[in-house]
């Protein structure tokens, strides 16, 4: 019994390890892509913070810390949220 419950906190740990951060980096993406549909120079501006950002030429996002990226994430959220609202007349 404690072999069985070993492979399932194993299989727990690899399956956080592997499929999680694929997740995130989908909702990530179609986040990002919804922010650039919606309002391309706000969300470049969103995604860049600072000057001291850097985004390497092969990606798509910039390389930002765990709370830099939640700041971001709110932010194009935000954005989005916005929009809707205004084009839907909720926003007053």
């Amino acid at each position: 019994m404690k072999t069985k419950a070993r492979s399932f906190h194993r299989a727990l740990y690899f399956l956080s390890r592997l499929v999680l951060p694929r997740l995130q980096a989908f909702s990530r993406l179609i986040l990002i892509l919804r922010a650039l549909h919606v309002n391309p120079d706000r969300s470049k501006v969103i995604m860049k913070p600072d000057k001291t950002t850097i985004t390497e030429p092969h990606h798509m996002w910039p390389n930002l810390g765990f709370d830099e990226w939640i700041k971001v994430e709110v932010a194009l959220k935000d954005l989005i949220l916005a929009d809707y609202g205004k084009k839907n007349k909720s926003v007053k």
